[in-house]
Protein backbone atom coordinates (compact mmCIF):
# COMPACT_ATOMS: atom_id res chain seq x y z
CA UNK A 1 0.00 0.00 0.00
CA UNK A 2 1.85 3.24 -0.81
CA UNK A 3 1.93 5.39 2.55
CA UNK A 4 0.53 8.38 1.35
CA UNK A 5 -3.42 7.17 1.05
CA UNK A 6 -3.59 6.53 4.67
CA UNK A 7 -1.41 9.10 5.43
CA UNK A 8 -3.64 11.59 3.63
CA UNK A 9 -6.25 10.45 4.87
CA UNK A 10 -5.35 10.79 8.12
CA UNK A 11 -4.27 14.19 7.16
CA UNK A 12 -7.53 15.56 6.30
CA UNK A 13 -9.51 14.36 9.19
CA UNK A 14 -6.72 16.09 11.63
CA UNK A 15 -7.12 19.48 9.64
CA UNK A 16 -11.08 19.15 9.97
CA UNK A 17 -11.67 18.37 13.42
CA UNK A 18 -8.10 19.97 14.28
CA UNK A 19 -6.22 22.40 12.47
CA UNK A 20 -9.18 24.05 11.18
CA UNK A 21 -11.21 25.35 14.10
CA UNK A 22 -7.29 25.96 15.91
CA UNK A 23 -6.46 27.98 12.98
CA UNK A 24 -9.88 29.98 13.61
CA UNK A 25 -8.94 30.48 16.86
CA UNK A 26 -5.05 31.70 16.45
CA UNK A 27 -6.56 34.03 14.04
CA UNK A 28 -8.68 35.73 16.07
CA UNK A 29 -6.29 35.92 18.83
CA UNK A 30 -3.58 37.43 16.25
CA UNK A 31 -5.76 40.23 14.95
CA UNK A 32 -7.52 41.18 18.10
CA UNK A 33 -6.49 44.83 19.41
CA UNK A 34 -6.98 42.99 23.06
CA UNK A 35 -7.85 40.31 25.13
CA UNK A 36 -8.89 42.12 28.89
CA UNK A 37 -12.35 42.24 28.13
CA UNK A 38 -12.53 38.77 29.04
CA UNK A 39 -14.33 39.24 32.93
CA UNK A 40 -12.70 36.68 34.70
CA UNK A 41 -9.63 37.19 36.49
CA UNK A 42 -7.10 34.40 35.71
CA UNK A 43 -4.36 34.22 38.32
CA UNK A 44 -0.77 32.37 38.07
CA UNK A 45 -0.73 30.74 41.38
CA UNK A 46 -4.38 29.51 40.27
CA UNK A 47 -2.66 27.81 37.83
CA UNK A 48 -0.28 26.40 40.10
CA UNK A 49 -3.12 24.83 42.73
CA UNK A 50 -4.35 23.52 39.47
CA UNK A 51 -1.21 21.41 38.81
CA UNK A 52 -0.74 20.72 42.68
CA UNK A 53 -4.53 18.63 42.75
CA UNK A 54 -3.31 17.15 39.20
CA UNK A 55 -0.11 16.24 40.22
CA UNK A 56 -1.49 14.34 44.08
CA UNK A 57 -4.17 12.85 41.58
CA UNK A 58 -1.32 11.23 39.34
CA UNK A 59 0.59 9.98 42.06
CA UNK A 60 -1.98 8.77 43.71
CA UNK A 61 -3.25 6.83 40.15
CA UNK A 62 0.24 5.58 39.56
CA UNK A 63 0.37 4.00 43.10
CA UNK A 64 -2.39 1.92 42.18
CA UNK A 65 -1.39 1.15 39.16
CA UNK A 66 1.77 -0.13 40.04
CA UNK A 67 0.99 -3.72 40.72
CA UNK A 68 -1.65 -3.39 37.81
CA UNK A 69 1.21 -2.55 35.33
CA UNK A 70 3.10 -6.06 36.38
CA UNK A 71 0.09 -7.67 36.20
CA UNK A 72 -0.15 -6.24 32.53
CA UNK A 73 3.47 -7.51 32.40
CA UNK A 74 2.18 -10.80 33.68
CA UNK A 75 -0.70 -11.72 31.58
CA UNK A 76 0.37 -9.05 28.18
CA UNK A 77 -2.43 -7.02 26.51
CA UNK A 78 -5.12 -9.67 26.79
CA UNK A 79 -5.73 -8.65 30.37
CA UNK A 80 -5.70 -4.77 29.26
CA UNK A 81 -9.30 -4.35 29.08
CA UNK A 82 -10.27 -5.90 32.21
CA UNK A 83 -8.50 -3.24 33.94
CA UNK A 84 -9.60 -0.32 31.80
CA UNK A 85 -13.26 -0.97 32.39
CA UNK A 86 -13.20 2.24 34.87
CA UNK A 87 -12.10 4.03 32.27
CA UNK A 88 -14.50 4.13 29.56
CA UNK A 89 -17.20 5.17 31.98
CA UNK A 90 -17.19 8.58 32.70
CA UNK A 91 -15.19 9.79 36.37
CA UNK A 92 -18.09 11.56 37.73
CA UNK A 93 -20.28 8.68 37.86
CA UNK A 94 -17.70 6.69 40.21
CA UNK A 95 -17.54 10.32 42.30
CA UNK A 96 -21.17 10.25 42.56
CA UNK A 97 -21.35 6.64 43.70
CA UNK A 98 -19.39 6.72 46.50
CA UNK A 99 -20.24 10.26 47.45
CA UNK A 100 -23.67 8.53 48.35
CA UNK A 101 -21.96 7.02 51.38
CA UNK A 102 -22.41 10.53 52.33
CA UNK A 103 -26.39 10.77 52.09
CA UNK A 104 -28.20 12.55 54.59
CA UNK A 105 -29.84 9.54 55.95
CA UNK A 106 -26.45 7.29 56.06
CA UNK A 107 -23.96 7.09 59.04
CA UNK A 108 -21.29 9.02 57.62
CA UNK A 109 -23.59 11.42 56.56
CA UNK A 110 -24.94 12.08 59.93
CA UNK A 111 -21.43 11.66 61.63
CA UNK A 112 -20.49 14.91 59.03
CA UNK A 113 -23.51 16.91 59.51
CA UNK A 114 -22.68 15.94 63.78
CA UNK A 115 -19.55 18.17 62.95
CA UNK A 116 -20.33 20.37 60.87
CA UNK A 117 -23.06 21.52 63.50
CA UNK A 118 -20.10 21.68 66.37
CA UNK A 119 -18.03 23.76 64.24
CA UNK A 120 -15.76 21.81 61.94
CA UNK A 121 -17.26 23.11 58.90
CA UNK A 122 -14.03 21.53 57.05
CA UNK A 123 -15.30 18.22 57.75
CA UNK A 124 -17.85 18.39 54.56
CA UNK A 125 -15.61 20.03 51.88
CA UNK A 126 -12.68 18.14 52.62
CA UNK A 127 -15.03 14.62 52.43
CA UNK A 128 -16.63 16.10 49.39
CA UNK A 129 -12.75 16.44 47.87
CA UNK A 130 -11.23 13.39 48.66
CA UNK A 131 -14.53 11.72 47.09
CA UNK A 132 -13.86 13.32 43.80
CA UNK A 133 -10.08 12.52 44.19
CA UNK A 134 -10.88 9.20 44.84
CA UNK A 135 -12.69 9.17 41.59
CA UNK A 136 -10.50 10.15 39.64
CA UNK A 137 -7.77 8.34 40.80
CA UNK A 138 -9.78 5.60 40.34
CA UNK A 139 -10.70 6.34 36.77
CA UNK A 140 -6.81 7.27 35.92
CA UNK A 141 -5.19 4.47 37.62
CA UNK A 142 -5.75 1.54 34.32
CA UNK A 143 -4.11 4.65 32.14
CA UNK A 144 -1.11 4.85 34.72
CA UNK A 145 -0.93 0.82 34.73
CA UNK A 146 -0.55 0.94 30.78
CA UNK A 147 1.85 3.34 30.68
CA UNK A 148 3.86 1.77 33.39
CA UNK A 149 3.78 -1.64 31.59
CA UNK A 150 5.12 -0.46 28.18
CA UNK A 151 8.32 0.39 30.11
CA UNK A 152 8.39 -2.95 32.26
CA UNK A 153 8.38 -5.15 28.98
CA UNK A 154 11.30 -3.21 27.72
CA UNK A 155 12.86 -5.24 31.18
CA UNK A 156 14.74 -8.37 30.66
CA UNK A 157 12.89 -11.09 32.35
CA UNK A 158 16.68 -12.59 33.12
CA UNK A 159 17.47 -9.55 34.91
CA UNK A 160 13.99 -9.36 37.04
CA UNK A 161 14.47 -13.46 37.71
CA UNK A 162 18.30 -12.53 38.81
CA UNK A 163 16.98 -9.83 41.19
CA UNK A 164 14.11 -12.20 42.50
CA UNK A 165 16.92 -14.29 43.35
CA UNK A 166 19.54 -11.62 45.26
CA UNK A 167 16.92 -9.46 47.10
CA UNK A 168 14.09 -11.96 47.93
CA UNK A 169 11.39 -10.04 49.54
CA UNK A 170 13.18 -6.76 49.63
CA UNK A 171 13.38 -6.31 45.81
CA UNK A 172 10.38 -4.24 45.49
CA UNK A 173 12.58 -1.07 46.34
CA UNK A 174 15.14 -2.36 43.56
CA UNK A 175 12.43 -2.72 40.91
CA UNK A 176 11.12 1.01 41.60
CA UNK A 177 14.07 2.01 41.06
CA UNK A 178 14.76 0.57 37.76
CA UNK A 179 11.31 1.25 36.86
CA UNK A 180 11.51 4.80 37.26
CA UNK A 181 11.34 6.10 33.93
CA UNK A 182 7.82 4.54 33.73
CA UNK A 183 6.38 5.98 37.05
CA UNK A 184 7.88 9.36 36.04
CA UNK A 185 6.18 9.18 32.50
CA UNK A 186 2.34 8.09 34.06
CA UNK A 187 2.84 10.97 36.64
CA UNK A 188 3.39 12.95 34.04
CA UNK A 189 1.11 11.98 31.67
CA UNK A 190 -1.88 11.58 34.09
CA UNK A 191 -1.06 15.12 35.66
CA UNK A 192 -1.67 16.59 31.93
CA UNK A 193 -4.92 15.10 31.35
CA UNK A 194 -6.00 16.02 34.95
CA UNK A 195 -5.24 19.20 34.17
CA UNK A 196 -7.97 19.44 31.98
CA UNK A 197 -10.55 17.60 34.09
CA UNK A 198 -13.30 19.60 35.15
CA UNK A 199 -16.79 17.99 36.36
CA UNK A 200 -15.59 15.88 39.28
CA UNK A 201 -13.42 18.48 40.70
CA UNK A 202 -15.93 21.50 39.59
CA UNK A 203 -18.56 19.23 41.89
CA UNK A 204 -16.48 19.42 45.15
CA UNK A 205 -15.41 22.52 44.32
CA UNK A 206 -12.08 22.26 44.10
CA UNK A 207 -10.73 25.72 42.38
CA UNK A 208 -8.81 24.87 39.15
CA UNK A 209 -8.12 26.76 36.16
CA UNK A 210 -10.77 24.61 33.24
CA UNK A 211 -13.55 25.32 35.82
CA UNK A 212 -12.39 29.21 35.50
CA UNK A 213 -12.86 28.75 31.96
CA UNK A 214 -15.98 26.92 32.03
CA UNK A 215 -17.15 29.83 34.08
CA UNK A 216 -16.05 31.85 31.71
CA UNK A 217 -18.29 30.51 28.88
CA UNK A 218 -21.33 32.13 30.82
CA UNK A 219 -19.78 35.16 30.79
CA UNK A 220 -18.99 36.31 27.52
CA UNK A 221 -21.22 36.12 24.01
CA UNK A 222 -20.27 32.80 22.01
CA UNK A 223 -18.40 34.86 19.29
CA UNK A 224 -16.17 35.73 21.46
CA UNK A 225 -15.38 32.72 22.99
CA UNK A 226 -11.64 32.83 21.66
CA UNK A 227 -10.46 35.04 24.74
CA UNK A 228 -10.84 31.93 26.39
CA UNK A 229 -8.39 30.36 24.60
CA UNK A 230 -6.74 33.48 24.14
CA UNK A 231 -6.22 33.04 28.43
CA UNK A 232 -6.04 29.60 28.38
CA UNK A 233 -2.49 29.68 26.52
CA UNK A 234 -0.65 27.97 29.90
CA UNK A 235 -2.80 25.63 29.50
CA UNK A 236 -2.36 24.58 26.12
CA UNK A 237 1.81 25.31 26.11
CA UNK A 238 1.50 22.48 29.11
CA UNK A 239 -0.18 20.03 26.88
CA UNK A 240 1.85 20.64 23.63
CA UNK A 241 5.00 20.49 25.92
CA UNK A 242 3.92 17.17 27.89
CA UNK A 243 3.03 15.17 24.64
CA UNK A 244 6.44 15.78 23.13
CA UNK A 245 8.20 14.69 25.86
CA UNK A 246 5.56 11.56 26.31
CA UNK A 247 6.84 11.11 22.45
CA UNK A 248 9.84 10.86 22.94
CA UNK A 249 9.89 8.42 26.21
CA UNK A 250 6.85 6.34 24.82
CA UNK A 251 8.61 5.48 21.03
CA UNK A 252 6.76 2.43 20.20
CA UNK A 253 8.75 -0.66 20.16
CA UNK A 254 7.91 -4.59 19.35
CA UNK A 255 6.55 -7.03 21.45
CA UNK A 256 4.26 -4.92 23.02
CA UNK A 257 1.94 -7.39 23.08
CA UNK A 258 3.42 -10.63 23.93
CA UNK A 259 3.29 -12.08 27.59
CA UNK A 260 6.31 -11.91 30.32
CA UNK A 261 7.87 -15.26 30.80
CA UNK A 262 7.08 -15.06 34.50
CA UNK A 263 5.79 -18.24 35.44
CA UNK A 264 2.32 -19.22 36.61
CA UNK A 265 0.28 -16.27 38.09
CA UNK A 266 -0.14 -16.19 41.36
CA UNK A 267 -3.59 -15.33 43.51
CA UNK A 268 -2.05 -12.00 44.34
CA UNK A 269 -2.11 -11.08 40.60
CA UNK A 270 -5.96 -11.73 40.31
CA UNK A 271 -7.02 -9.84 43.06
CA UNK A 272 -4.82 -6.93 41.42
CA UNK A 273 -6.72 -7.60 38.00
CA UNK A 274 -10.50 -7.12 39.76
CA UNK A 275 -9.40 -4.63 42.01
CA UNK A 276 -9.93 -1.58 39.58
CA UNK A 277 -13.44 -2.63 37.93
CA UNK A 278 -14.15 -3.10 41.17
CA UNK A 279 -13.68 0.22 42.84
CA UNK A 280 -15.02 2.01 39.40
CA UNK A 281 -17.90 -0.04 38.21
CA UNK A 282 -19.11 -2.72 40.66
CA UNK A 283 -19.34 -0.49 43.74
CA UNK A 284 -20.70 2.44 42.62
CA UNK A 285 -23.43 0.13 40.86
CA UNK A 286 -24.38 -1.69 44.36
CA UNK A 287 -24.26 1.92 46.01
CA UNK A 288 -26.71 3.60 43.02
CA UNK A 289 -28.81 0.25 42.79
CA UNK A 290 -29.61 0.53 46.95
CA UNK A 291 -30.58 4.09 46.84
CA UNK A 292 -33.22 3.49 44.09
CA UNK A 293 -36.71 4.27 45.95
CA UNK A 294 -38.27 1.48 43.67
CA UNK A 295 -37.77 -0.53 40.08
CA UNK A 296 -40.13 2.04 38.96
CA UNK A 297 -37.76 4.85 38.89
CA UNK A 298 -35.96 2.74 36.05
CA UNK A 299 -39.85 3.17 34.03
CA UNK A 300 -38.91 6.72 34.98
CA UNK A 301 -35.76 7.43 33.39
CA UNK A 302 -36.56 5.69 30.52
CA UNK A 303 -39.91 7.95 29.93
CA UNK A 304 -37.77 11.23 30.72
CA UNK A 305 -34.61 10.34 28.93
CA UNK A 306 -35.45 8.02 26.18
CA UNK A 307 -34.84 10.61 23.57
CA UNK A 308 -31.62 11.43 24.78
CA UNK A 309 -30.87 8.19 25.47
CA UNK A 310 -31.62 7.53 21.30
CA UNK A 311 -29.86 10.93 20.29
CA UNK A 312 -26.76 9.77 22.58
CA UNK A 313 -26.87 6.33 20.81
CA UNK A 314 -27.13 7.79 17.11
CA UNK A 315 -24.19 10.45 17.54
CA UNK A 316 -22.05 7.88 19.55
CA UNK A 317 -22.49 5.11 16.55
CA UNK A 318 -20.85 7.94 14.20
CA UNK A 319 -18.06 8.22 16.49
CA UNK A 320 -17.36 5.15 16.60
CA UNK A 321 -17.59 3.88 12.74
CA UNK A 322 -15.21 7.20 11.99
CA UNK A 323 -13.15 5.95 15.06
CA UNK A 324 -12.36 2.84 13.36
CA UNK A 325 -11.38 4.02 10.37
CA UNK A 326 -8.85 6.24 12.01
CA UNK A 327 -7.25 3.42 13.41
CA UNK A 328 -6.81 1.58 10.31
CA UNK A 329 -5.51 4.83 9.02
CA UNK A 330 -3.12 5.33 11.68
CA UNK A 331 -1.90 2.06 11.39
CA UNK A 332 -1.40 1.56 7.81
CA UNK A 333 0.34 5.14 7.29
CA UNK A 334 3.31 3.58 10.05
CA UNK A 335 3.62 -0.17 8.33
CA UNK A 336 2.54 0.10 4.98
CA UNK A 337 5.93 1.11 3.44
CA UNK A 338 8.72 -0.62 1.40
CA UNK A 339 11.06 -2.86 3.34
CA UNK A 340 13.90 -1.25 5.25
CA UNK A 341 12.46 1.90 5.48
CA UNK A 342 10.49 4.06 8.39
CA UNK A 343 6.58 4.90 8.59
CA UNK A 344 5.45 8.11 6.90
CA UNK A 345 7.42 10.84 8.72
CA UNK A 346 4.40 12.90 9.65
CA UNK A 347 2.46 10.24 10.96
CA UNK A 348 3.29 10.45 14.50
CA UNK A 349 3.56 14.42 14.15
CA UNK A 350 -0.72 13.77 13.35
CA UNK A 351 -1.14 11.35 16.19
CA UNK A 352 0.53 13.76 18.80
CA UNK A 353 -1.81 16.68 17.11
CA UNK A 354 -4.71 14.27 18.11
CA UNK A 355 -3.27 14.05 22.04
CA UNK A 356 -2.97 17.82 22.45
CA UNK A 357 -6.41 18.34 21.86
CA UNK A 358 -7.23 15.10 24.19
CA UNK A 359 -5.43 16.95 26.89
CA UNK A 360 -6.77 20.23 26.48
CA UNK A 361 -10.22 20.88 28.49
CA UNK A 362 -13.46 19.86 26.92
CA UNK A 363 -15.10 23.23 27.04
CA UNK A 364 -12.00 24.91 24.73
CA UNK A 365 -12.69 22.15 22.22
CA UNK A 366 -16.00 22.45 21.81
CA UNK A 367 -15.55 25.78 21.40
CA UNK A 368 -13.01 26.01 19.23
CA UNK A 369 -15.21 23.44 17.05
CA UNK A 370 -18.50 25.44 17.31
CA UNK A 371 -16.69 28.72 16.39
CA UNK A 372 -15.24 26.74 13.53
CA UNK A 373 -18.54 25.79 11.71
CA UNK A 374 -20.69 28.89 13.01
CA UNK A 375 -21.58 29.56 9.87
CA UNK A 376 -22.20 26.83 8.46
CA UNK A 377 -26.19 25.76 9.65
CA UNK A 378 -26.40 21.75 8.31
CA UNK A 379 -23.42 21.26 10.57
CA UNK A 380 -23.66 23.54 13.21
CA UNK A 381 -27.51 22.89 14.08
CA UNK A 382 -27.39 19.36 13.46
CA UNK A 383 -25.93 16.08 15.46
CA UNK A 384 -22.97 16.51 12.51
CA UNK A 385 -21.07 19.31 14.81
CA UNK A 386 -21.25 16.75 18.37
CA UNK A 387 -19.71 13.91 16.23
CA UNK A 388 -17.18 16.68 15.50
CA UNK A 389 -16.82 18.13 18.54
CA UNK A 390 -16.46 14.53 20.47
CA UNK A 391 -13.95 12.97 17.78
CA UNK A 392 -11.59 16.33 18.65
CA UNK A 393 -12.21 14.89 22.02
CA UNK A 394 -11.56 11.31 21.67
CA UNK A 395 -10.04 10.24 18.19
CA UNK A 396 -6.79 10.32 20.07
CA UNK A 397 -8.07 7.04 21.71
CA UNK A 398 -8.08 5.29 18.26
CA UNK A 399 -4.75 6.90 16.53
CA UNK A 400 -2.97 5.34 20.33
CA UNK A 401 -4.76 1.99 19.35
CA UNK A 402 -3.16 2.08 15.56
CA UNK A 403 0.37 2.83 17.12
CA UNK A 404 -0.16 -0.05 19.37
CA UNK A 405 -0.91 -2.09 16.63
CA UNK A 406 2.24 -1.12 14.89
CA UNK A 407 4.01 -1.09 18.22
CA UNK A 408 2.65 -4.90 18.74
CA UNK A 409 4.78 -6.92 15.29
CA UNK A 410 7.89 -7.32 15.07
CA UNK A 411 9.98 -5.67 12.45
CA UNK A 412 10.73 -9.42 11.03
CA UNK A 413 6.82 -9.53 10.76
CA UNK A 414 6.32 -6.56 9.03
CA UNK A 415 9.36 -6.86 6.45
CA UNK A 416 7.97 -10.85 5.57
CA UNK A 417 3.65 -9.00 5.02
CA UNK A 418 5.57 -6.77 2.81
CA UNK A 419 7.24 -8.91 0.65
CA UNK A 420 4.59 -11.43 0.79
CA UNK A 421 2.15 -9.33 -1.06
CA UNK A 422 0.53 -6.46 1.31
CA UNK A 423 2.18 -3.38 -1.03
CA UNK A 424 -1.33 -3.21 -1.97
CA UNK A 425 -4.63 -1.83 -0.40
CA UNK A 426 -6.24 -5.83 -0.70
CA UNK A 427 -2.87 -7.46 -0.16
CA UNK A 428 -2.53 -4.56 3.51
CA UNK A 429 -6.18 -5.98 3.98
CA UNK A 430 -5.81 -9.87 3.28
CA UNK A 431 -2.44 -9.93 5.97
CA UNK A 432 -3.68 -7.73 8.60
CA UNK A 433 -7.26 -7.44 8.68
CA UNK A 434 -8.00 -11.05 10.12
CA UNK A 435 -5.81 -10.78 12.84
CA UNK A 436 -6.31 -7.26 14.24
CA UNK A 437 -9.78 -6.72 13.26
CA UNK A 438 -10.64 -7.01 17.00
CA UNK A 439 -8.13 -3.96 18.08
CA UNK A 440 -10.24 -1.92 15.27
CA UNK A 441 -13.67 -2.44 16.60
CA UNK A 442 -13.06 -2.10 19.94
CA UNK A 443 -10.60 0.87 19.70
CA UNK A 444 -14.32 2.26 17.84
CA UNK A 445 -16.62 0.77 20.30
CA UNK A 446 -14.54 2.36 23.25
CA UNK A 447 -14.37 5.89 21.25
CA UNK A 448 -18.95 5.28 20.82
CA UNK A 449 -18.61 4.87 24.51
CA UNK A 450 -16.99 7.64 25.68
CA UNK A 451 -18.91 9.92 23.06
CA UNK A 452 -21.82 8.54 24.66
CA UNK A 453 -21.22 10.01 27.84
CA UNK A 454 -19.33 12.99 27.41
CA UNK A 455 -20.00 16.40 29.08
CA UNK A 456 -17.89 19.31 28.65
CA UNK A 457 -17.60 19.57 24.78
CA UNK A 458 -21.17 18.61 24.36
CA UNK A 459 -22.22 21.67 26.53
CA UNK A 460 -20.93 24.07 24.02
CA UNK A 461 -22.05 23.01 20.62
CA UNK A 462 -25.05 21.20 21.69
CA UNK A 463 -28.27 21.71 19.13
CA UNK A 464 -31.26 22.93 20.08
CA UNK A 465 -32.88 20.70 18.62
CA UNK A 466 -31.13 17.84 19.64
CA UNK A 467 -31.10 15.83 23.63
CA UNK A 468 -27.99 15.47 25.75
CA UNK A 469 -28.12 12.57 28.52
CA UNK A 470 -24.92 13.50 30.03
CA UNK A 471 -26.38 17.38 30.85
CA UNK A 472 -29.23 15.93 32.57
CA UNK A 473 -27.09 14.01 34.43
CA UNK A 474 -25.14 16.85 35.80
CA UNK A 475 -28.06 18.43 36.66
CA UNK A 476 -29.27 15.68 38.67
CA UNK A 477 -25.62 15.92 40.28
CA UNK A 478 -26.13 19.73 40.90
CA UNK A 479 -29.15 19.79 42.32
CA UNK A 480 -29.03 16.70 44.29
CA UNK A 481 -32.02 14.74 43.20
CA UNK A 482 -30.61 11.45 43.97
CA UNK A 483 -33.55 8.67 42.93
CA UNK A 484 -33.17 10.62 39.04
CA UNK A 485 -29.17 9.96 39.49
CA UNK A 486 -29.23 6.58 40.43
CA UNK A 487 -32.24 5.11 37.94
CA UNK A 488 -29.47 7.00 35.35
CA UNK A 489 -26.57 5.41 36.99
CA UNK A 490 -27.76 2.21 36.83
CA UNK A 491 -29.02 2.11 33.72
CA UNK A 492 -25.79 3.70 32.42
CA UNK A 493 -23.60 1.73 34.30
CA UNK A 494 -25.22 -1.41 33.65
CA UNK A 495 -25.25 -1.32 29.41
CA UNK A 496 -21.95 0.66 29.71
CA UNK A 497 -20.10 -2.15 31.83
CA UNK A 498 -21.56 -4.65 28.49
CA UNK A 499 -20.25 -2.53 25.90
CA UNK A 500 -16.89 -2.06 27.64
CA UNK A 501 -16.87 -6.24 27.94
CA UNK A 502 -17.81 -6.62 24.72
CA UNK A 503 -14.67 -3.51 23.46
CA UNK A 504 -12.44 -6.07 26.00
CA UNK A 505 -13.31 -9.20 24.49
CA UNK A 506 -12.78 -7.51 21.16
CA UNK A 507 -9.32 -6.61 22.50
CA UNK A 508 -8.56 -9.71 24.15
CA UNK A 509 -9.62 -12.02 21.40
CA UNK A 510 -7.07 -9.77 19.09
CA UNK A 511 -4.22 -10.63 22.12
CA UNK A 512 -4.85 -14.24 21.54
CA UNK A 513 -4.26 -14.25 17.94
Amino acid sequence: MRTWIPFGALAIFVAVIVGWPVARVLARIFTARSTSALPVTFWPGLFFESLGWAALIAALATALGWPMAWTLRRWGWRAAPLIAAPMLLPPYLAYSGWNLLRAPDSWLGSLIERAAAHGHRWVPITTGRTLAILGLTIWAAPLAAMVIAITLRRLDDDLLDQLRLDAGRRAGPHRARIALPGLLTSILFISLLMLGSAVPLHLAQIPTWSIQLWAGLDLVPPAEHWRLWARAWPLAFTAIAGVVVLGRIMRPGTGWARPSRMGPTPPRAVLMAVTLPALGVVIPLLLFAAHLRSPRSLVTFWRVSGPAVVDGLVVAAAVGAVSMAVVVMTWAALTARPPGRSGSAGTPGLVMALAVAALLPGVLVGSAIAGAWDGLGPVRDSPAILVLAHLARFAAVPALAGVWLYGSESREDRDLRAVDGSATVAGWARACWPVHSGVVIGAGLAAAILSFFEIESSVVVQPAYVENLSRQILGYLHFARTDEMSAAAVTLLTAGLAAAAAAGWLFRRAGDR
